[in-house]
């Protein structure tokens, strides 16, 4: 739908695919919500077609909450996000956690994602993520065996508390999401990526970057180092930085 905002498109995203989290009760609390998180997201002609978020879990971010509109699949956009993604992951000291003047130092980040998606996992091995095996830990008596025991200690326990947070009012109000996802628990994949070993890739496409995303047909901005330097004392790419836009 042209000119629909981003907190409509997603919900109906949301509600249409009952693997990814659940959609907000209303358009408000979706702003809310997008307000404070770090995103990445395409336009055409005004209107959303792809959307990626990345959420920091103790040190590494956690790419969630791929959508791709269903008109506009089978163009590459999800390679576009998971991309712009890794490289905003990798240099933008917001959602990285690092200081401003130690961006240049940056030594990397860890970068992890769960799906059971069959084109977002090749998209992601596209993007030089790992598939990670699932491994045995002392904690469940080496019973069962989960790839979520790849990730560092810190980073497990933010995930996991993350998903209980997620799932607890899931349960209350959106059970088939709830049951659906527990019953292909074990389908989900973990994909990991350290982002030094994607900054070759990814630096070396931003030149053409531009001419793919207007072959592409979409809108978007992207905020740079260069635009600090412009505009030091807080203008409008600034404030988009500091929002997450």
């Amino acid at each position: 739908m042209r000119d629909e905002p981003l907190e409509d498109w997603l919900n109906r995203m949301l509600v249409d695919n009952i693997d990814l989290r659940s959609p907000s009760k209303d358009a408000a609390r979706e702003v809310k919500r997008l307000d404070k998180v770090a995103k990445i997201t395409l336009l055409e002609d005004g209107a959303p077609i792809g959307h990626l978020e990345l959420e920091r879990r103790a040190g590494a971010i956690e790419f969630c909450t791929v959508v791709v509109d269903p008109g506009h699949r089978g163009r590459g956009l999800s390679h576009e996000l998971v991309r712009q993604g890794v490289e905003r992951a990798d240099r933008d000291p917001i959602v990285a956690g690092v200081a401003l003047d130690d961006l240049d130092e940056q030594r990397g980040v860890l970068l992890f994602s769960f799906t059971r998606n069959a084109a977002l996992a090749a998209t992601l091995v596209a993007a030089g993520f790992k598939l990670r095996s699932p491994r045995r830990k002392w904690s469940t008596l080496w019973l069962i065996p989960s790839s979520i025991y790849n990730l560092p200690f810190l980073v497990r326990m933010a995930t996991v508390i993350d998903r209980i947070k997620r799932n607890t009012p899931m349960l209350l109000r959106d059970r088939k999401r709830f049951w659906h996802q527990k019953k292909n628990l074990g389908d989900y994949h973990m994909f990991t990526l350290w982002s030094p070993d994607a900054r070759a890739h990814v630096h070396a496409s931003s030149e053409d970057f531009a001419d793919r995303v207007d072959a592409l047909g979409m809108d978007m901005v992207r905020v740079t180092e260069d635009s600090f330097i412009q505009d030091p004392a807080g203008g409008e790419d600034v404030r988009a930085w500091d929002e997450a836009e």
